[in-house]
């Protein structure tokens, strides 16, 4: 059992989904372990995870404490990342699956990448993850609702520095939004509408349903404008980390393109980041 349980590992490792740390959120060493046991065997352990279907969520008793779910660490990145190479192993073995994976980088799409750069309070490793992950998740969240569409985001850290890499399937949004009001018969609502509306609206009129209209101009219509916009002191509002906010205030870089990338020579954690979000997962190739 303990050799399976080290070529489980070493598979592990080389996927990047070993470690059950909040920056990893991967597989624990015991987890490792209670599979194999579960299972008999590596191969074994790979067939399980190949034949993994989303309709039942993933889950992983511990065998001494049934209550406790092994598997509540595990992100569904890393879950997902597991599935997809058991599947390539099974279906081509090779030693690289034990030793170092390469991932499929797609260098073009480097250019693309947007990056939230700052420096803050250094701060327990535990504490620092779980700020930065949530942090990342609120800013992607905000994005979202001006009309930029982050596919995928990384966050890195290196002694009190910390950065979030983004990668955007547009980097403009129209100049012009539409606020719909009320109907026109909600007189007060209406006139309401209308006091908080008619002074910055390019047009306002009444749309078939019977609404009032307003047709407004955007005040961020670039990312890279919009990024740093929810970064400022708006950002308290978007739920940034305390813990981070601070830093972000006070010495906040957003860059971009060919700036990102001459940024990042002298900081080989932030290409190591960029590296992973313009790489193919493991298994898809």
């Amino acid at each position: 059992m303990k050799h399976e349980v080290r070529l489980l590992k070493r598979f592990m490792r080389s996927l990047d989904v070993y470690g059950a740390e909040i920056e990893k959120e991967g597989f624990s060493g015991y987890a490792a372990e209670v599979l194999v046991l579960n299972h008999s065997s590596f191969l074994d352990v790979l067939k399980y995870f190949s034949s993994i279907s989303w309709e039942k969520p993933f889950t992983l008793r511990d065998p001494i404490d049934q209550k406790r779910d092994l598997a509540k660490a595990i992100s569904n990145e890393k879950l997902a990342t597991m599935i997809l190479a058991s599947r390539a192993f099974l279906s081509k073995p090779s030693i690289q699956y034990f030793t170092s994976v390469r991932r499929k980088v797609r260098n073009k799409m480097k250019e693309r990448l947007y990056c939230l750069l700052f420096k803050h309070k250094v701060i327990s490793e535990d504490i620092l993850w779980g700020e930065l992950k949530r942090t990342s998740r609120k800013i992607v969240a905000r994005l979202a609702e001006i009309g930029f569409t982050i596919v995928r985001f990384d966050q890195c850290n290196r002694k009190g520095q910390s950065a979030i890499l983004m990668l955007p399937l547009n980097e403009v949004v129209p100049r012009l939004e539409i606020k719909v009001g009320p109907p026109v018969a909600m007189r007060e609502n209406c006139e309401k509408f209308l006091k908080e509306n008619e002074q910055d609206s390019e047009l306002i009129f009444v749309n078939r349903e019977g609404r009032i209209v307003a047709l407004k101009k955007k005040k961020h219509y670039k990312l890279k404008e919009a990024l740093d916009y929810i970064a400022s002191d708006k950002a308290e509002t978007v739920g940034i980390s305390k813990d981070l906010r601070e830093g972000i205030l006070r010495n906040r870089k957003v860059l971009s393109g060919r700036e990102l990338l001459n940024y990042a020579r002298k900081l080989p954690w932030v290409r190591e980041c960029i590296r992973r979000v313009v790489s193919d997962t493991v298994g898809t190739g």
